[in-house]
């Protein structure tokens, strides 16, 4: 039988990775796979080599800056439409073509993407989160679905919204070793990590399986017999340079969020790239995943960030789910109420989702937005649920066929 990773045991293929642990959670990196538009190989081909060639604790100033508007007419767009349209599609690919993995009767199937989300459910948000939920057997399916003004968002973004959204891209070329960021990259091309998670609750643990997008990997640790460990993986972003500043930073609000968008993975290490208003990036520094709940409070401006409370708010919501979702194979429609974003000053009551000590009195401020929360005693149910028709079923026919049998 072939490992998740798509080789027979007895050979010298990739093999699941070491296990990362910390704040109740052990992810383990079972498999891997490439796409480029759509087609999917179950392969790392598309994982990007990244050289780390400085002190991971000091910041790096190009002798060359890298200008991320290079070849911008020769870019391959990212389809965005396939992007909302893929409803765990590959995935779903992925675990028919290794099926043992779900011998283990995993409580969740889901995206990185959704549990992000859920992460940072406890803070404002410009719109209530929701999801598709169905079971076939003890396994819940979790799907985001994104809101009509996300994808008219997307839909109608500006020449000048696609640019700064095509730099985050560019960077990643210019990190990728071998890359040659003078011709046109393709924005279709990504790598995904399956990971397999036990994430610890005050009672017991839930068991997870779920997709992750990645950027890349240390070049000093890639092998390409075996998959990456998930302490080898990196994270890129790109930020605003601040002209004479000491030391580049993030901001908060991305501390707190890329935070989120690392954890459930254990990637321990975000490069960012500091660029002008003109697309050029001049420093280049490192930040520890670990060290960024800290990092975010030597702001004047301090944001709640407080990764327990994030986990907790996760823990719940499963929690939640599992005694929601009982019927197999109808598809629900989870929603989770949030604190909403406004105009600075403005206030917006909105129920939340309530964890003890978490509910502030003042207004939390977020960058130039304002929320102010309901006292405690007038916070409602965080949670709200209904049936959907059958049409909505969002897994593949084939896929919960092999399901049932499994």
């Amino acid at each position: 039988m072939a490992s998740p990773s798509g080789t027979d045991n007895s050979k010298t293929g990739p093999q699941p990775s070491g296990t990362s642990v910390h704040q109740g959670l052990s992810p383990t990196i079972i498999g891997h796979y490439s796409m480029t538009g759509e087609i999917q190989d179950f392969d790392g081909s598309n994982c990007a080599q990244i050289v780390i060639d400085w002190d991971e604790a000091s910041e790096k100033k190009l002798k060359t800056p890298m200008d991320l508007n290079m070849a911008m007419d020769k870019v391959q767009r990212k389809n965005m439409k396939n992007h909302f349209n893929d409803r765990l599609k590959k995935l779903q690919h992925w675990i028919l073509e290794h099926s043992e993995c779900m011998n283990a009767k995993p409580n969740f199937v889901t995206s990185r993407g959704v549990m992000q989300r859920l992460l940072t459910s406890i803070y404002p948000q410009e719109e209530h989160l929701v999801l598709h939920a169905t079971k076939i057997g003890e396994t819940i399916f979790l799907l985001r679905v994104p809101s009509k003004k996300e994808m008219q968002e997307q839909e109608n973004a500006s020449e000048e919204q696609q640019k700064n959204s095509h730099y985050g891209f560019k960077f990643e070329q210019f990190m990728t070793d071998g890359a040659d960021p003078s011709t046109g990259n393709n924005e279709n091309k990504s790598y995904y990590v399956i990971v397999q998670a036990e994430l610890a609750n005050e009672a017991d643990f839930n068991t997870l399986l779920y997709e992750a997008e990645v950027d890349g990997m240390n070049k000093k640790f890639y092998k390409d017999d075996r998959l990456p460990n998930c302490d080898e993986l990196i994270e890129l972003k790109t930020g605003m340079l601040k002209v004479g500043a000491m030391e580049q930073s993030l901001k908060p609000y991305k501390m707190r969020n890329t935070w989120a968008q690392c954890w459930p993975v254990g990637i321990p290490l975000v490069v960012c790239g500091f660029r002008d208003e003109g697309g050029v990036v001049g420093r280049i520094r490192s930040f520890r995943v670990a060290d960024l709940p800290r990092d975010s409070q030597k702001f004047k401006n301090k944001i709640d960030f407080s990764p327990d409370k994030m986990v907790n708010a996760l823990n719940e919501f499963l929690e939640w789910a599992k005694t929601e979702v009982k019927d197999d194979e109808v598809v629900y429609e989870l929603t989770v109420t949030q604190p909403l974003l406004t105009s600075k000053g403005q206030t917006v009551k909105q129920p939340q989702l309530v964890i003890e000590g978490h509910t502030a009195k003042k207004p939390r401020l977020l960058d130039d937005f304002s929320v102010k929360q309901p006292p405690l005693d007038k916070a409602e149910d965080p949670f709200r649920s209904s049936r959907l028709s059958p049409t909505s079923q969002f897994l593949l026919p084939d896929f919960v066929q092999a399901m049932r049998s499994n």
